[in-house]
């Protein structure tokens, strides 16, 4: 599945049995709409028995607020189906920022 605006590209793939790897690459910058989950909810939907959520990033050229908006919404679509959240794919600023989220209370 693909979900594909200006230079930045959203690909879910299943790994394995239990497992999704969301890919992506580009500049995040040059997303004229706010990134949304719904390639990311439609392939959980799709794979039902998937137990962990991966990401791939080294493609990423360039992000902002948005994206790791997107990553936190992942983040909490992957806790309500009880699917593991590996962020380790991520750049290390956005996880940053995830871990410094968690820490503050809403």
């Amino acid at each position: 599945m693909t979900g594909l605006a200006s230079s930045f590209k959203l690909v879910v793939e299943e790994r394995a049995s239990d497992a999704l790897l969301v890919k992506l690459s580009g500049d995040s910058r040059e997303q004229s709409e706010p990134l949304g989950i719904e390639v990311v909810r439609e392939a959980l939907d799709h794979a039902k028995g998937t137990k962990v959520l991966l990401f791939e990033s080294a493609g990423v050229i360039s992000w902002d607020s948005r994206f790791v908006a997107f990553i936190r919404n992942c983040l909490e679509l992957s806790r309500t189906r009880n699917v593991a959240f590996r962020d380790d794919g991520l750049p290390d600023g956005v996880r940053r920022l995830l871990r410094l989220a968690q820490a503050v209370p809403d």
